[in-house]
């Protein structure tokens, strides 16, 4: 008998520890509220047929972007879980400057079935890096193209972070064929746009923790 009380006893406080332990870690948990500012931009490269050199082009997102979103997050040791914080980016504000590659950028995006692109921002650490100078910020995003959801996580070193403010600019490559989206060839196939593409996000936020 006095072998199963131990047995009891042993059960009962291993499960306390556990609650104890759950029940420290839940105050450490924060809930928050962060107000999004944001800019984006897509560099994309074509090359001749039968030659190396990569042709740059940008296209700058000229819609809404610089309207702030608020939404609520869980802060728990430096890493923030966002929730609500899906931005809508029209694909036909994106503009370069020439029409004609306009029209080919937005056919490749099945715009006409797909007109926005869903960007959701999931999380934000805060780290420092391995001499322990510099601080670093991993942002994972999920990007919705065309119908086709990938995740995606921008390495942003150095980092201005001041007074639960920060701002940043990190830039992150995908391969457009990820989304199921074929790269247009031009002039009877003579210029050939790369599969990579680079993706730039400007984003300043400001974290406001709640009572």
């Amino acid at each position: 008998m006095k072998k199963y009380h131990l047995i009891l006893i042993t059960l009962l406080l291993s499960y306390s520890s556990y609650l104890f332990a759950q029940a420290d870690k839940e105050k450490n948990v924060r809930e928050c509220t962060l107000i999004l500012e944001s800019n984006f931009e897509v560099t994309g490269y074509s090359t001749v047929a039968g030659g190396d050199k990569k042709i740059p082009f940008l296209f700058e997102y000229k819609g809404d972007h610089a309207e702030k979103i608020e939404t609520k997050g869980r802060l728990q040791h430096e890493i923030l879980d966002l929730t609500n914080s899906s931005l809508q980016l029209k694909v036909n504000h994106f503009k370069s400057g020439n029409f004609i590659m306009d029209k080919d950028f937005y056919k490749m995006l099945k715009y006409k079935d797909y007109p926005q692109i869903s960007v959701d921002f999931k999380q934000i650490g805060w780290h420092r890096n391995e001499d322990q100078k510099a601080e670093i910020i991993k942002l994972k995003i999920s990007l919705d193209i065309a119908g086709v959801k990938k995740e995606y996580t921008f390495d942003i070193e150095p980092a201005e972070v001041q007074n639960r403010s920060f701002h940043f600019t990190s830039t992150q490559q995908i391969n457009i064929r990820d989304f199921g989206l074929i790269p247009p060839k031009k002039m009877m196939g003579m210029v050939v746009v790369q599969d990579e593409v680079d993706i730039m996000i400007d984003l300043k936020g400001k974290l406001e923790l709640n009572d």
